[in-house]
């Protein structure tokens, strides 16, 4: 059976990326990182954070995942 999670290298394409977000949207690189990665599989990033959630389109917000 295929693992439900994608594991995804931190290339350097990615890495300059995820800068980018963090300069653009004021918002930490640790933060940035996981947009980064959704986006280099096309994939939304489901987030409970509020870091990510009205700062960056493609980012779904929940208010909990319990």
């Amino acid at each position: 059976n295929e693992s439900p999670i994608k594991w995804i290298d931190m290339t350097t394409q990615i890495m300059n990326r995820t800068y980018d977000i963090a300069i653009a949207y004021q918002i930490t690189f640790y933060d940035s990182v996981f947009i980064a990665c959704a986006e280099s599989v096309e994939a939304n990033l489901i987030s409970a954070n509020v870091k990510h959630q009205g700062k960056y389109s493609g980012v779904v917000k929940i208010k909990s995942l319990l």
